[in-house]
């Protein structure tokens, strides 16, 4: 496809705008999207701006603003309120100091706060119940210090299943 505006190069930048159900495509290369972005055209999607607004619809109307503008990373000094304006952390650290304020975000976005991956279609179900079978076994253990046997043979009766269903359906 052509530029729409030059009509010599490849477009390579293709936005669709929607506004009162009216449907607009526009079609650039990259050196018209440059000259046009100074002109008209707007980038009306960011992620720190999608971030900060998500912040903001997570935080409670009573609560006190100065509550919110004590976490301060160490490292580089952004407060707390910086983030929520701007959607960007300030650097690795700051990720430690606010935890506590952006592990609910985090969950909203990506529906967990630990790193699972994708699985490959094929072997997804045996390393699904791979996972599942170490956070048995890390279970199991803490029932066996807190000396809840009978949980935990029925637990251990779980995992044996388990583990003969992964030794017959691949390794």
């Amino acid at each position: 496809m052509l530029c729409e505006e030059c009509k010599i190069n490849i477009a390579t930048v293709h936005m669709t705008k929607i506004i009162n159900n009216v449907k607009e495509e526009i079609h650039l290369c990259e050196t018209c999207t440059r000259e046009k972005k100074s002109e008209d055209f707007e980038v009306a999607f960011a992620i720190p701006k999608l971030l900060a607004s998500l912040l903001d619809m997570n935080i409670d109307k009573q609560q006190n603003p100065t509550a919110i503008a004590r976490p301060k990373c160490q490292n580089c000094g952004m407060t707390y309120v910086d983030f929520r304006r701007t959607g960007k952390l300030g650097c690795g650290r700051c990720y430690d100091s606010f935890r506590n304020n952006i592990l609910p975000l985090i969950k909203r976005i990506h529906g967990s706060t630990q790193h699972v991956g994708k699985l490959p279609k094929k072997s997804g179900s045996i390393i699904n119940k791979k996972r599942v079978l170490n956070s048995k076994k890390a279970l199991l253990k803490e029932l066996i210090i807190e000396e809840k046997f009978e949980n935990a043979a029925l637990l251990r009766d779980e995992i044996k299943i388990i583990e003969e269903d992964i030794k017959e359906n691949g390794r």
